[in-house]
């Protein structure tokens, strides 16, 4: 592990580039499996709505 920082700390530019660059991915990644898991709610939902009429 403290090898990996210690390449981090080399070159810190190119490296926290990138991390800013997989921490958007995530949180835009996040966001969206958010969203979809709550379609996938509200299509349970409705569908109970429908087989309790």
């Amino acid at each position: 592990e403290s090898a990996v920082f210690k390449s981090a700390a080399t070159k810190p530019a190119q490296n926290s580039e990138r991390t800013e660059k997989n921490t958007a991915h995530t949180s835009i990644h996040k966001k969206v499996k958010e969203k979809m898991q709550k379609e996938k709610n509200f299509q349970i939902f409705s569908n109970r709505r429908l087989i309790l009429k």
